[in-house]
């Protein structure tokens, strides 16, 4: 910090302001989304026999699912979405499935077996 404070120009300001590098836009997740080791969302799904309709998501996919595979009393409702980040959130829009709280880990689960369980795969 210098000794003496100075007022100085908005031209300075705006020198000095070029000199910083342009920081990279912040992507955001909801909460409880996660990293996974499924590098394709969809073909996961796809090699699971789970059956969707994909469209863009900020940056990632949304896959809205055929049939809820958190409950057989609805079939719609449910998605899962892979941000471009890489993590993953999955969930139902029904109360009785959770009113859109992070299933992935029990959707996974389900197909995989528990996480001690399971068998690396080279990515």
């Amino acid at each position: 910090m210098p000794d003496t404070l100075e007022i100085v120009s908005p031209s300075l300001l705006t020198s000095l302001a070029s000199l910083l590098c342009e920081q990279p836009e912040k992507k955001t997740e909801p909460k409880g989304s996660t990293r996974s080791s499924v590098a394709d969302l969809g073909a996961w799904l796809s090699d699971h026999h789970l059956s969707y309709r994909e469209k863009p998501f900020a940056g990632g996919r949304l896959f809205l699912f055929d049939a809820c595979p958190f409950s057989t009393a609805h079939t719609d409702g449910a998605y899962a979405i892979q941000f471009a980040s890489g993590g993953i959130f999955a969930g139902c829009h029904h109360n009785s499935c959770g009113g859109g709280t992070q299933r992935w880990s029990e959707l996974r689960e389900r197909f995989e077996g528990p996480v001690q369980n399971r068998i690396m795969k080279p990515e």
